[in-house]
């Protein structure tokens, strides 16, 4: 079995940042907790977002289209379920003669396509000894995910202030 901390290491060998095909930190533990908040299928880097925990995404968790968003093939299952999600959906909108502003876009659709077209074109060179490690230490960090909640920054709704009440 492979601790989390190996795992993390060969997960971050077989990641993808927008812009570049492949990623890797020095130390992927510690950079990530020091400058990324967790968020649906990766980890957003983006400075104000970190600062304020992850609640202050200034373009609204459109996550894949974001050059401080980076993922890896421990979200491979979420990639894919989000892709078929994403082309159901326009597919039902266009359907039903849905205004085009109210359909998932089509520059979102092709970007999680390259993500895991970039991330199974990583995985296809990688060693069985690699994907081994990989693979195990995906199911660690899969585990780990499942205990924690993300928080996507819904607004609350916020009862009107009262004059009279002192």
């Amino acid at each position: 079995m492979v601790g989390l901390r190996s795992g993390t290491d060969a997960g971050g060998r077989a990641g993808v940042r927008r812009g570049e095909r492949a990623r890797a930190s020095v130390d992927p533990v510690l950079t990530a907790h020091l400058r990324a908040v967790a968020v649906p299928y990766g980890l957003c880097e983006e400075p104000s977002n970190v600062k304020a925990g992850g609640q202050q995404c200034p373009i609204r968790y459109q996550c894949a289209g974001c050059g401080h968003f980076e993922s890896n093939v421990s979200y491979l299952p979420e990639l894919r379920a989000r892709l078929d999600e994403l082309l159901r959906a326009r597919e039902m909108g266009i359907t039903m003669g849905a205004a085009a502003w109210a359909l998932p876009q089509q520059q979102e659709i092709d970007r999680y396509r390259e993500m895991i077209i970039g991330m199974e074109d990583q995985w296809e060179r990688l060693s069985a000894e690699e994907r081994v490690t990989i693979e195990e230490a995906t199911t660690l960090l899969r585990q780990a995910r499942r205990s924690q909640a993300v928080f996507l920054g819904t607004p609350a709704l916020r009862p009107a202030a009262r004059g009279d009440e002192h």
